[in-house]
């Protein structure tokens, strides 16, 4: 007699269950709740280029430093050009000429300090938004880890090395802390769909 029992009804459904939420089509594996301390990873270079929130702030600073360019650097720019084509129609020994050609000079220090202080400005807002970004990634982090019953997620560092010489290359390799962990532990789109929701 086989020694094979099928599963009780409640049983057999709750398989079922498990595997379609489990293996969706098109869906990334979810793990189910951890028997004991879960650890989860998540790849936070991803979570920062792909969550909404984060697209839109720097795209709102690729916004913000074109209408500069437009409005500030070009006119600028286009000032300095007219002027120097003037240069042309007077002799290099004339007062009109000494005097254009200080402008002139004047003007482009004046160009050089407004791209200046566009460049610090533009830093600064990229390092406000980044302190703004990990904050709220790593809140949407605990938010998850918490429910699903996780005592400890890892950032993971993922992809090719980039670095082009070999010290560079050195840094990134001892960088990634992870290795190798299997694809169930990785939260990252979870994360990025958390971030997505507060938009």
């Amino acid at each position: 007699m086989c020694g094979f029992r099928p599963l009780a009804a409640g049983a057999g459904l709750a398989a079922l269950f498990l595997l379609a939420t489990t293996f969706r089509a098109g869906a990334e594996p979810q793990a189910p709740p951890p028997a004991g301390p879960g650890i989860g990873v998540v790849d936070l270079s991803r979570v920062m280029l792909e969550a909404q929130p984060f697209a839109a702030a720097q795209d709102g600073i690729r916004e913000w430093i074109e209408a500069e360019k437009r409005t500030n650097l070009d006119v600028k720019k286009g000032e300095i050009t007219a002027k120097e084509a003037q240069l042309e129609m007077f002799a290099r020994d004339s007062e009109e000429y000494r005097k254009l050609k200080n402008e002139i000079e004047f003007a482009k220090l004046r160009f050089e300090h407004e791209y200046e202080r566009l460049e610090v400005e533009r830093m600064r807002r990229i390092t406000v938004g980044q302190r703004q970004a990990f904050d709220e990634a790593s809140a949407a982090i605990a938010e998850y880890a918490k429910s699903r019953g996780l005592v400890l997620v890892l950032q993971q560092r993922t992809g090719k090395l980039r670095g082009e010489l070999d010290t560079d290359l050195t840094a990134e390799m001892y960088l990634r802390d992870i290795l190798y962990s299997d694809a169930l532990l990785d939260i990252t789109g979870a994360v990025i769909r958390i971030l997505d929701a507060k938009r």
